[in-house]
């Protein structure tokens, strides 16, 4: 299980995720890589509840976002409310430093190889606290309207283009670690994804159309396709 710090575990996370992974390896196997996550309640830096569900507070869908396609492009599973078996951390590892942050490398690696499930139950308080390494924002009309007016100057858009490059990055290196392994679906989408690294202004675009290369909502994907 991966354990950040700044965050506080409720009592039963342990057990039911335990539980949980162990009922996936009765019906998969042990050698088949596997890997669980949950909700979280969103809260400040004193414990105050700021949202019942990490997943409704951001606008995310576990399920929608569950695909390859899809999660190349956004990780739907938090980290901190993650449990992986052995199989998957000895596949997964090392993480290359390519890799955008270490839970999502390893939810991509299990899609391909294996099988990500989650609970739809919180087990932890994520705490906001303004010295977060990722941290949240709730999704609501204010952030949109924010976020629009960032997309309206160079900066704002490129920070957005720095987070895609990483993700581009990030599906070269899976390909190329993990490429003589995958099904020839996976690999066409692997590969088209990374190409978007050096695609230009309407080769991006179709390769997002062509390929469902989306996030999970209509506003993110049309932010998305604006300055991809």
């Amino acid at each position: 299980m991966f354990s950040d710090q700044d965050d506080v575990w409720l009592p039963q996370k342990i057990a039911v995720t335990i539980q949980k992974m162990k009922e996936m390896q009765n019906k998969y196997g042990n050698e088949m890589p596997l890997a669980v996550h949950t909700d979280l309640f969103v809260v400040d830096e004193n414990l105050q509840r700021l949202g019942d569900s990490m997943w409704r507070y951001v606008k995310t869908d576990p399920m929608r976002g569950a695909a390859l396609n899809r999660l190349l492009v956004q990780n739907t599973a938090m980290g901190c409310t993650m449990m992986v078996n052995r199989r998957l951390c000895d596949m997964a590892s090392p993480i290359p430093p390519a890799a955008f942050m270490h839970d999502w490398w390893y939810v991509l690696v299990a899609t391909m190889f294996g099988k990500v499930e989650f609970l739809p139950i919180a087990t932890a308080h994520y705490r906001q606290h303004g010295f977060n390494h990722t941290g949240t924002v709730r999704w609501n009309v204010k952030f949109i309207t924010s976020q629009a007016i960032s997309l309206l100057f160079k900066a704002g858009r490129g920070r957005h283009r720095d987070i895609f490059n990483r993700t581009y990055a990030q599906a070269e290196a899976l390909l190329a670690r993990y490429g003589n392994s995958l099904s020839a679906h996976n690999r066409e989408l692997l590969a088209n994804y990374a190409s978007m690294a050096t695609d230009g202004f309407f080769g991006r675009r179709y390769r997002v159309l062509a390929n469902g290369f989306y996030n999970v909502g209509v506003v993110r994907n049309i932010g998305r396709l604006l300055i991809v």
